[in-house]
């Protein structure tokens, strides 16, 4: 499993500066944006890092193990690209952060090479959906810095959302139909779970949106607004998700239906 490449190295260089002035509501946005993307990158460095044991008690195989390692390692590196940026846009330096980490679950009500299954997949569901936020805002980015960085999230998240679908792939046809069953039984959870994540992380202002030329600078800043990010979540659950996990028989149309 081979990640995207970026053109180039996203650490900020002494040479980098903002190319023009923001509103400086925009830039308050950015900077506490960004601190909330570095808070998140830890806690998946920590999600992936927690897979990694589960991994070796269900057998999975070497490449398997690497790879999530390798995940982990990337979103360290992910939080400190962001921090960077926070700074870039004139936030505190060594931005201190605490870090609330829900212990990732060991299923005990499943297999070992289920309970691993359950958690490598979610995380890359929720990898799945993160490549499309990103696309967006890849799109809209104007700052030269900001576009960089971005481009490097979207190459290595294309290797974290890839790696839950390829071992549910490995295991697919060797799981027997209890654990098959457990799966089932597993994605209305995970997919009440997803979507309860995923709209924390994406909350909608109270009262009016900022002005058009306050929206405008936000976006140069590398973000989309939180009604477009929520429309694109339903949109790559219900277009992109449930069609890949039915097809592994995973019944996960219904299951979204009866999420919880």
């Amino acid at each position: 499993m081979h990640r995207g490449d970026a053109a180039e190295a996203p650490e900020r260089r002494e040479d980098d500066v903002l190319s023009r002035a923001y509103h400086p509501q925009a830039i308050a946005v950015a900077v506490n944006t960004w601190r909330g993307r570095m808070i998140h990158e830890h806690e998946s460095a920590a999600v992936f890092a927690a897979i990694v044991p589960q991994l070796m008690e269900a057998g999975a195989t070497i490449d398997f193990k690497t790879t999530v390692l390798r995940c982990a390692m990337d979103e360290f590196r992910h939080a400190a690209l962001c921090e960077e940026v926070v700074e870039f846009l004139g936030g505190p330096a060594g931005a201190e952060i605490e870090l609330e980490l829900e212990p990732v679950p060991w299923h005990d009500d499943c297999s070992p090479r289920v309970g691993a299954l359950r958690n490598l997949l979610f995380a890359s569901l929720t990898e799945t959906i993160s490549m499309g936020l990103l696309m967006e805002e890849r799109e809209r980015v104007q700052e030269p810095y900001i576009a960089r960085v971005l481009q490097q999230l979207a190459a290595d998240e294309s290797l974290h959302a890839r790696v839950g679908w390829t071992y549910l792939a490995a295991l697919h046809e060797e799981l027997t139909q209890v654990e098959r069953q457990a799966m089932r039984d597993y994605m209305p959870v995970a997919l009440g779970y997803l979507e309860k994540c995923l709209l924390e992380a994406m909350p909608l202002s109270p009262g009016n949106e900022p002005p058009l030329d306050v929206m405008a600078d936000i976006f140069a800043l590398g973000f989309s607004d939180s009604r477009k990010g929520r429309s694109l979540l339903y949109a790559s659950i219900e277009e992109v998700l449930l069609p890949r996990l039915d097809a592994f028989d995973l019944a996960a149309t219904d299951a979204w239906s009866k999420r919880r």
